[in-house]
């Protein structure tokens, strides 16, 4: 993705600068500028998205810039304060002035993008990102989660002349104003240990003004400026510096400057030039993650390991038994599962299948519509999506029907393509919290939807959001080998993307302040066989460099997976919580101990019946990831005392088996029915199973399933076919209990 002709939103400050720099670094051409100021005599303007300080300078850009400046007043005012916003009728919120400005730049000029310089503001992002939505433009955002202190490096080595004209933190004060990045570097650096200020300014501690820039074909000059003290705080003073002249200058360099391009305009830095001899987005130049992956790519041929659950997706059925559509749990917490849609009734044959994707599309949310309104929930509420396709040339029609039928903060997806019958096969997960309960705990949904273009991870624009937490589990979508900023696949195959997509998934889990010890479970879905080595000693070493623990990691060969990529990862994870009693921490040993003897390496036991006729498993095939729902110190309300006591003995268990190759349908439901068993020990609330098996028996292993597992239970068969001959079926799950 290059060449888009940008509209840079500015402030004058050093951020959108230096956001319209990386714009012509990526390849694209700045060809408008927009501002929205304060109404007229007003100095500055208590606004939650837009800088209004230096606005009185701004006019000069346009002439600094030789590129035309469209500026209208901020009408309205902060109204919708929550971190998502949506339109609403009849409401003055100052979003609207910007959706309003973009759009008259737009009816002016072709523009195809818009360029930010947020860097941890989610508030800011996320209006940006609704309006260039609406105005089927693209929000580019390159300084999104970007190191505060590289940052400022670089604004100063690229030759970014950059005062201070408001102070408002302790260490910084009216005699700093007036100063210049450089000249203030250290003193930031000091501040930031001492105080844990932002070197950037993220938190409000200072605003800037830029005065050149290799982009600014002449310089500005303050002539005259006046310090305004607002507030004479003793330990945090705040301050600014009225900009009451300024003029513009020529640069020694102008007779070159008038007819050079953007990028020649840049390349006349050297570090500039360096820079873009070395594209942050490579993976080589990643610091994230390089540790882990020296070494991985020289075992193609090497002998598959023991602990590396593998199967090939074969052919899906598409008639599946309309039971197995709905699962979910009646009591507190809220997790229900919708599978195998679309639901077609057996005595449809052949012709009721649905070939054309754009009608399969319609058809499954239809039903899946139908389902959910039939027991009180929406869209909103899915958590995760499992999206299988026959077709994958047919993603883009696929694509256009799915995101009708979301709005903001959508359920994460993972898309594969398999040989089935059905165009598309649909499996979803969600959560809804009851209205007659009150938690005081983390039920509360979080969603990360990053949609604009940056070099921290690659955008989702539409239909799917990067991360969803609620009730402490974590859903992380599939991810790709893309380069964030050009949103292309990284050339080499699956060494480079796997690579390069878990460092995603590193980058969203750390933009939640969590590690790779949150990870439960790793879905790795790959297009070769001889690439199975790759990914495993690729999370083999970042397990050992990061000591995450023991995550399950199982691979699925797929015959195509979207863009072409070579593999795409998928992440449950579950957040860790301080638990106070000891009883729970006894009870959740107890359901690892009595399933599965890892220690020992016992097999599973019914009754003092050996199940090893139809159950292969041995310790190291085996795995449990226990997250643990406990109190917090503050959560003190009375109001919820009982249902802090019912949820802090409450806790998710994740597990993963391989079954050996002798397994047959009737031995599998014994198989789960003995395991159900050893659950008994405490309240199974909910449970979702992720079933690979041979197609052949696939229906009949689902009506087993059934017959053998309790009420509150899902199961999503995928049939495959093992390319290892030990293995004859592989599960996932996620299990809610209780103590008893």
């Amino acid at each position: 993705m290059s060449g888009l002709k940008v509209c840079a939103l500015i402030s004058g400050g050093k951020d959108s600068c230096f956001s319209m720099m990386e714009c012509v670094m990526a390849g694209h051409q700045i060809v408008a500028l927009a501002n929205l100021k304060p109404p007229h005599q007003v100095a500055e303007l208590d606004s939650h998205m837009f800088q209004s300080v230096g606005s009185e300078a701004i006019d000069l850009y346009a002439g600094a810039m030789d590129l035309p400046l469209f500026r209208s007043e901020i009408r309205g005012q902060s109204v919708q304060t929550s971190l998502d916003y949506s339109p609403k009728v009849g409401e003055n919120d100052e979003v609207e002035d910007l959706y309003r400005l973009l759009a008259k730049v737009q009816s002016s000029l072709h523009i195809d993008a818009v360029c930010s310089g947020a860097i941890l503001s989610d508030y800011q992002r996320i209006r940006v990102e609704n309006v260039c939505s609406r105005l089927n433009l693209i929000s580019l955002s390159f300084l999104w989660r970007r190191d505060q202190s590289e940052l400022l490096r670089e604004m100063i080595s690229f030759q970014m002349n950059c005062v201070v004209i408001k102070v408002a933190t302790l260490g910084l004060d009216q005699k700093h104003l007036g100063q210049s990045l450089a000249q203030l570097q250290d003193h930031l650096m000091a501040m930031e240990t001492k105080f844990g200020i932002n070197v950037c300014g993220e938190g409000g501690e200072y605003e800037t003004f830029t005065l050149d820039c290799p982009l600014f074909k002449k310089s500005i000059s303050i002539d005259e400026s006046k310090v305004i003290v607002h507030s004479a705080d003793a330990f945090a003073p705040v301050a600014f510096l009225h900009l009451k002249s300024l003029s513009l200058k020529d640069k020694i360099e102008q007779a070159n400057v008038t007819s050079a391009t953007q990028m020649e305009m840049l390349t006349t830095n050297m570090e500039i030039r360096d820079y873009l001899r070395h594209p942050r987005d490579l993976v080589s130049h990643c610091h994230d993650l390089r540790p882990c992956f020296e070494n991985c790519e020289n075992h193609l041929s090497a002998k598959l390991p023991d602990d590396v659950s593998s199967f090939t997706l074969g052919k899906s059925v598409s008639y599946l038994p309309s039971s197995s559509c709905v699962s979910f749990q009646d009591g507190s917490t809220g997790w229900f599962a919708i599978g195998n849609l679309p639901i077609q009734s057996r005595n449809e044959g052949e012709n009721g299948a649905q070939d054309d994707p754009a009608e399969a599309m319609e058809q499954v949310f239809r039903q899946l519509k139908e389902c959910l309104d039939s027991h009180g929930w929406s869209f909103s509420d899915l958590v995760s999506v499992t999206l299988l396709v026959s077709d994958m040339a047919q993603y883009a029609v696929i694509n256009q029907r799915y995101v009708k039928n979301f709005g903001i903060n959508p359920p994460i997806r993972v898309c594969v393509q398999t040989h089935q019958d059905s165009a598309v096969i649909l499996h979803a997960l969600g959560f809804h919290l009851r209205e007659d309960k009150h938690f005081a705990l983390e039920t509360t949904r979080r969603t990360m939807h990053v949609q604009s273009i940056s070099h921290w991870a690659p955008a989702n624009i539409g239909p799917y959001s990067q991360y969803v937490e609620v009730d402490n589990v974590i859903h992380i979508a599939g991810q790709i080998g893309l380069i964030p900023g050009c949103m292309e696949l990284i050339p080499g195959g699956c060494g480079p993307e796997a690579k390069l997509s878990f460092r995603h998934v590193h980058r969203i889990l750390e933009a939640h302040k969590l590690g790779f010890q949150a990870i439960a479970q790793i879905t790795c879905y790959i297009t070769s066989r001889g690439d199975f080595r790759t990914v495993h000693d690729i999370w083999n070493q970042i397990e050992t460099e990061s000591s995450s623990g023991k995550a399950r990691l199982n691979v699925i060969v797929v015959p195509r997976l979207p863009r072409d990529a070579s593999v795409e990862w998928q992440v449950l994870g579950l957040r860790p919580y301080r638990i106070d009693t000891e009883d729970l921490e006894s009870s959740k040993d107890q359901v690892s101990k009595s399933m599965w003897n890892v220690e020992s390496g016992e097999q599973l036991r019914d009754d003092e019946v050996v199940c090893e006729e139809w159950l292969s498993i041995e310790s190291q095939q085996v795995d449990s990831h226990v997250g643990e729902i406990g109190r917090r110190d503050d959560d003190d309300d009375d109001d919820d005392q009982e249902e802090l006591e019912a949820r802090e003995k409450s806790f998710v268990v994740v597990l993963n088996a391989r079954l050996g190759n002798k397994v047959g349908p009737s031995s599998v439901g014994n198989v789960f029915s003995c395991m159900w068993k050893h659950l008994s020990t405490n309240s199974v609330d909910f449970a979702h199973f992720q079933v690979f098996y041979p197609p052949k028996e696939s229906t009949l292993l689902l009506e087993v399933l059934e017959a053998n597992l309790p009420t509150r239970t899902s199961i999503s068969v995928i049939p495959a076919q093992s390319v290892d001959e030990s293995v004859g079926l592989l599960f996932n799950s996620m299990i809610r209990m209780s103590q008893k």
